[in-house]
């Protein structure tokens, strides 16, 4: 048997003139949310690792900024890489549901979904509490204390320990950047991931843009009437799950959605003051959905920098880098802090070690931690393979079966020996084009 990678076939339709032409597919697996979550995950982790220096500064249009500043600009953007995650979070479980029911599975029923999503994200969630719990509490002595804004991790209080167990430490601005402030979005992330099947529910009844809007409404009413900030940043997650809708049924040009993309992003990285607020998040909210649904339909590689190797290993590993870089620049900045450097010296040696550092722990987690919960939780990917010989020419006879292995469990699904499927191998995959396979794989 051997591995194979799977596509949909782009389907064919024809201009005014009767001349056939290309219309693409939707692929069932986006590789590019991946690598945009690697991406924004290095992005706040090099931010908060170079924050740990100080002294503060305070945020300004890109021309007030000092040579420093102006070196490390592009990393200076962690706030608006939060809300690409959850614009991403909003996306890909919209998008991964309406697979199933566009492939003829039945829904995720409520009680596997909240299964995945525990198995996904507590496991990691709870050894980055105990790691910042580690190194804030048993380090407090120690610790060389970080620039002024990066000071929130203590005095752990026990509601804030508490608040931390329970992902409810968002709710109050005492506990909300305790112990490993980063977390503060992984809960709010968690408390998002409840309201999704009631989107799901009420799209049923009504479609997708009123279900959105009467969820954003509620959202908006419970938190003026209890004045706690619950569901917070729940329109990115909405706007996330109505341009997964979008995006498998409308075709709009690539070139003009990223060149949208490029120029919000460029006029968001120029930090305008009369941009701040609500119209500054619009920008980003622009931007970043233009992004995101343009590259749906980019065939991966080639231009689409998300897809390439190194962004997916980063986008595999990126919740664990995001869930423990602050304790490790925090440990590595209390050493080089005191070795008296000069300032480019201790500025390039935090954020270089403190990084690879981040990096090689999340590895280690996501290997040992976050990989084997989400295969206990049921949310691995599917290890497609085909049986068949292959010829002297390097093509696949495919026998008329595929067969899955998925964590552990093994199942063989039969082909349509109709279609007219070609197997063909490289180096290290066999990539087989047939538009029914494309629709039978999880």
């Amino acid at each position: 048997m051997v591995g194979i990678r799977i596509w949909s076939r782009r389907a064919r339709t024809t201009d005014e003139k009767g001349r056939r032409r290309k219309r693409s597919t939707p692929a069932q697996r986006l590789p590019f949310i991946d690598g945009l979550r690697g991406l924004a995950a290095i992005i706040v982790a090099v931010g908060h690792t170079w924050g740990m220096l100080g002294p503060d500064h305070p945020v300004g249009p890109i021309w007030t900024a000092d040579l420093e500043h102006l070196v490390l600009w592009p990393w200076l953007f962690g706030k608006q890489m939060v809300w690409l995650f959850i614009l991403l979070s909003g996306f890909a479980l919209f998008w991964s549901e309406e697979n199933r029911t566009l492939t003829g599975r039945t829904q995720t029923t409520l009680r596997t979904y909240l299964r995945r999503r525990a198995w996904r994200i507590l496991p990691t969630y709870y050894v980055s509490v105990a790691l910042g719990l580690l190194v804030v509490v048993g380090l407090s002595d120690w610790l060389l204390a970080p620039s002024p804004s990066l000071r929130t991790f203590g005095p752990v209080t026990p509601a804030g320990l508490a608040s931390h167990i329970f992902l409810l430490q968002n709710l109050s601005p005492e506990w909300m950047y305790q112990i490993n402030p980063p977390l503060w979005s992984i809960s709010v992330e968690a408390q998002l991931y409840v309201i999704f099947p009631l989107l799901l529910a009420l799209k049923r009844r009504v479609n997708i843009y009123f279900s959105a809007i009467i969820m954003l409404s509620g959202v908006l009413l419970m938190n003026k009437l209890i004045d706690s900030p619950v569901f917070s940043l729940a329109h990115w997650f909405l706007l996330g799950a109505i341009l997964a809708f979008v995006a498998r049924r409308r075709e709009i040009s690539n070139i003009a959605l990223i060149s949208i993309a490029a120029s919000c992003i460029a006029v968001g990285l120029l930090r305008l003051p009369q941009l701040s607020g609500l119209v500054g998040e619009g920008i980003w909210m622009v931007g970043f959905s233009a992004l995101t649904v343009g590259l749906v339909r980019v065939p991966p590689g080639s231009w689409n920098l998300p897809t390439r190797p190194s962004f997916q290993w980063l986008g595999a590993r990126s919740y664990s880098l995001y869930a423990v870089h602050f304790p490790i620049a925090l440990v590595v900045w209390s050493v080089i802090g005191r070795l008296d450097l000069p300032r480019v010296v201790e500025v390039a040696a935090t954020i270089v070690l403190g990084t690879c550092l981040s990096l090689l722990v999340s590895h280690i987690v996501y290997k040992f931690v976050e990989r084997p919960s989400m295969r206990v939780g049921g949310t691995g990917t599917a290890a497609p393979e085909v049986a068949g010989t292959v010829s002297k020419r390097g093509v696949l006879k495919a026998k008329p079966e595929l067969r899955l292995s998925r964590d552990g469990a093994k199942s063989t699904i039969p082909l349509d020996t109709a279609s007219d499927a070609e197997v063909t191998l490289t180096e290290a995959t066999v990539d087989v084009s047939a538009e029914h396979l494309g629709n039978r794989i999880t």
